[in-house]
Order: structure tokens, then sequence, then C-alpha cells
């Protein structure tokens, strides 16, 4: 469990690390406008070849998620904090957990759990 939380944790925060690398990117190119135009050029070439490469760690890092989550999910346990989880059945498409009420598919993907009705609970 303790990798799948390593694991999720670095597929939350790698968004915004891959974007403060582009701000960090940005702000170099724009030094180097002034002191060497071609390497502003080469800084565009680079930001645009790394898109793909970042979307591409992106989807690796989901995909070793899911795969984790499936063989913690098939023990019977929740991948986020060990609980119990219910609808553990083999008809059962989503999983709860009883422990932190996380949700997960049969796939290893996080649910999102599901939005209180509007006006509940607002007595």
């Amino acid at each position: 469990m303790r990798v799948y939380r390593v694991i999720r944790a670095v597929n939350r925060g790698y968004p915004l690390a891959v974007l403060w690398l582009y701000v960090a990117a940005f702000l170099l190119a724009v030094v180097l406008m002034f002191m060497h135009p071609l390497g502003t050029i080469v800084l565009v070439w680079i930001g645009l070849l790394g898109l793909v490469f970042a979307l591409l760690v992106a989807k690796l890092l989901a995909v070793v998620q899911r795969i984790v989550a499936r063989n913690i999910l098939a023990a019977g346990a929740c991948p986020g904090c060990g609980g119990h989880l219910s609808g553990a059945d083999a008809e059962a498409k989503v999983r709860r957990c009883e422990a932190c009420g996380s949700m997960f598919l049969v796939t290893g993907a996080e649910e999102a759990p599901p939005a209180p009705a509007a006006g509940a609970g607002n007595g």
C-alpha cells in the first residue's frame, strides 16, 4: 500500500511539476531572447517535444497506479488506507472503503465519491 500511496502522490503532483518546469523554461527563454536568440528557438522546440514526453509519462504513471491498485484490490484491501472494502463480490464494479470512503473501480481506477443531492441536509 505504501507503493500505491507514493505512486498516487507522484501522479497528483506531476502536472504541477511540469507546469513549473515550463514556467522556468519560459523565463529562461525571455532572458535568452536578448542574449542569445538561437537559445530561445531551441527552447521552444525542446518545449514542444517535451510536451509529448510529459504526456507519455503521465499516461505511464496512471497505468502503473491502476496496476498496483488492482493487485491490492484483489487482496480485498483499500489501496489508499488498507481498510476493508465493501462490494468485494465478483459482480461489483465499484468497491468502497469502509474506513476512508474511497471508491475504486475493479480496473484499479479511483472513482470520485458521489456528490450529495442538492438541498440534502440543508433542513
